[in-house]
């Protein structure tokens, strides 16, 4: 039976000031050069609110830390709902826009109004400003899918208590079925015998990217959306866990039908292959996605290419990836942040 470690959580607060939480650092010391990154932010945000339910010992500095990011997100917001995916050290707002980081924040937003009694109203509030920038056709593959990811949070709060009025869910709905035709589309253009994925290079954050096409099957209860995912899953396992370890795209090159770039791998790469690999085992109960996510969790802890732990025990700190022949030694927010939602993913069995 495979065990899976549990995460120190104290690193989170050596990264982080009453602002937010540090983007990047020299070594084990948080940098002030890059400030703060709000896609962390988003990210931390979830990470301390569950850790406040779960280690009730630190309960009281979980629930400070989220309150800080949250209230990052909050500074970081515009009134029509677009973030600043920068904050400088001295607090000076950087790239207003609907990128990765508007669409990561969105889906924070939408899983802490889901789940959070403290925040729930808070949450809802900074959240709906974004809905109407929700219909933009011009968002990438990846901002669609963190998209899906919180409309799934939006709709199943819907589900349970009707807080959207009818024009608004009417709207969302609308925006979904756009959404998924969307995803089918890009399918269609890119599938091959050889080649299953929705685009023609394999970039960043591919699970989440399955996640998508899993949960708008999910939502729609489009029985070919779900196949699709799973599809793409099994395609992606098999290009991903040839040596029995998880090995992450490079992103030194990334991955095409004829090139597969080794080197560097990155952290979030794991946790977002644990996220689909969970969800799929969600929806179609099948245990080997679950023992293949708990394979990959362990890719933080040394079972990998090098045979390295990513993981400092004494501080526990993440390392930011795998390079050629050693782990990157600088321990920033990204690493950390994917090794903690990464092991809530494994033990809650969630779509995170």
């Amino acid at each position: 039976m495979l065990t899976i470690p549990k995460p120190n959580n104290d690193y989170l607060v050596a990264l982080s000031t009453p602002h937010g939480i540090m983007q990047h650092t020299m070594f084990n010391l948080p940098d002030p050069e890059y400030g703060y990154a709000t896609d962390d932010n988003a990210r931390a945000l979830l990470v301390a609110h569950l850790w406040k339910n779960r280690d009730k010992k630190k309960a009281v500095i979980m629930r400070n830390l989220e309150t800080a990011y949250l209230r990052f997100l909050r500074f970081a917001q515009t009134p029509d709902g677009q973030f600043y995916c920068y904050i400088s050290f001295d607090l000076q707002k950087k790239q207003l826009g609907t990128g990765d980081w508007f669409a990561r924040s969105v889906f924070a937003l939408s899983f802490l109004s889901f789940s959070s009694k403290k925040f729930e109203k808070v949450a809802y509030e900074l959240l709906l400003k974004s809905l109407p920038l929700f219909d933009s056709p011009d968002y990438s593959l990846r901002t669609t899918a963190f998209l899906i990811m919180g409309m799934y949070y939006i709709l199943k709060k819907h589900e349970k208590n009707g807080h959207l009025n009818k024009k608004d869910y009417e709207r969302l709905k609308k925006v979904l079925k756009h959404w998924k035709g969307r995803l089918e589309k890009k399918a269609k253009a890119s599938f091959s015998k050889k080649w299953l994925w929705p685009e023609h290079t394999m970039t960043y954050d591919n699970g989440k990217v399955i996640q998508a096409y899993l949960l708008t099957g999910l939502l729609t209860g489009d029985q070919k959306m779900l196949d699709m995912g799973k599809q793409m899953l099994d395609f992606y396992i098999g290009k991903t866990f040839k040596k029995g370890y998880f090995q992450a795209p490079g992103n030194r090159g990334f991955w095409t039908v004829h090139k597969y770039s080794l080197y560097d791998e990155q952290a979030i790469e794991a946790y977002s292959m644990i996220a689909a690999l969970v969800t799929t085992y969600n929806i179609f109960k099948d245990r080997k996605y679950l023992t293949l996510a708990k394979k990959t969790y362990l890719w933080f802890w040394g079972k990998n290419r090098l045979n390295q732990s990513l993981v400092d025990k004494k501080s526990g700190a993440v390392y930011d990836g795998l390079g050629r022949d050693r782990v990157n030694p600088n321990q920033g927010a990204e690493g950390y942040l994917a090794l903690n939602l990464a092991y809530f993913v494994l033990t809650e069995k969630m779509h995170l």
